[in-house]
């Protein structure tokens, strides 16, 4: 895709959602927008260009992470409604991370009983061979 694009799917992704995380567009750019996965360097590029013309804006806010969490929108949004919705999004993004390992082993005991019950044997959750993890591992019916 070309920048003027890019651009205006960045313009449109920011004007409809009022404030999102660099990983929230990518998404939206993706499946909304049928941008390729190949061009999110390019959207960045984008983004960053529109930043440095004043027409977007960043805010930094505190990850479990180590690295903050950047919320961008457009500069002529009103200021109540992006801190409304930035408060609002990090505040779900700081409960999600306090779940990751509980939804993450939720999933894996729905692979190991799916697994089960296709006959799988020698079935194991978070086995770690050497220096690797595997969520789930099993054998197939012929070993």
């Amino acid at each position: 895709m070309n920048s003027q694009s890019l651009r205006a799917v960045l313009i449109e992704i920011l004007a409809d959602q009022t404030t999102c995380i660099a990983r929230e567009i990518n998404d939206r750019a993706y499946d909304e927008y049928y941008v390729p996965f190949e061009s999110f360097r390019d959207l960045r590029e984008t983004r960053d260009d529109l930043i440095s013309k004043g027409t977007v804006e960043e805010v930094k806010r505190e990850s479990p992470y180590g690295k903050p969490y950047k919320f961008y929108y457009l500069t002529a949004t009103n200021d109540s409604k992006v801190n409304w919705i930035i408060e609002s999004k990090h505040k779900l993004l700081l409960d999600y991370s306090e779940h990751t390992t509980e939804i993450g082993h939720f999933g894996e005991h729905l692979v190991d009983e799916a697994v089960d019950k296709l006959g799988f044997t020698d079935i194991k959750v978070r086995k770690r061979p050497g220096k690797k993890d595997v969520d789930v591992w099993c054998k197939d019916r012929n070993g």
